[in-house]
């Protein structure tokens, strides 16, 4: 909720703080996962007013806060992108009797026993 694990840290350590010190206003009625977790909220939320308030600026669209993507990165994508087409290239260099078994066993998960099966070909030991 807060976007970086050391805001996160510091908000279970508040929240406990503030479970220990708000018990007495615990109903029984209401299940405690519940009343721990609306503290916690609060807790949270409050801190994101506080801190957009005091890092608000024209200049910044975000508004002060900075989520992180859960995409990768470009260059992580395009590395990604190129191994596997080079991974594409040599496999489909491979003579045909040679990359079926490597298609069947990396990509199918096949078994070297169930490739043999397939292609009528014997296992080595």
């Amino acid at each position: 909720m807060l976007g970086n694990t050391s805001d996160a840290e510091d908000a279970t350590q508040e929240t406990i703080v503030r479970v220990y010190a708000k018990m007495h206003t615990f109903r029984p009625e209401r299940k405690l996962s519940s009343w721990v977790l609306s503290i916690a909220a609060h807790y949270c939320i409050d801190r994101l007013r506080r801190k957009r308030i005091t890092a608000l600026s024209l200049d910044d669209p975000s508004g002060g806060l900075d989520v992180p993507s859960r995409l990768p990165l470009p260059e992580e994508t395009v590395l990604q992108r190129e191994a596997r087409d080079q991974v594409q290239e040599l496999v489909t260099g491979l003579h045909p009797d040679y990359r079926a078994p490597v298609i069947l066993h990396y990509w199918y998960g096949m078994t070297y026993t169930e490739i043999a099966d397939v292609l009528g070909l014997t296992p080595r030991p």
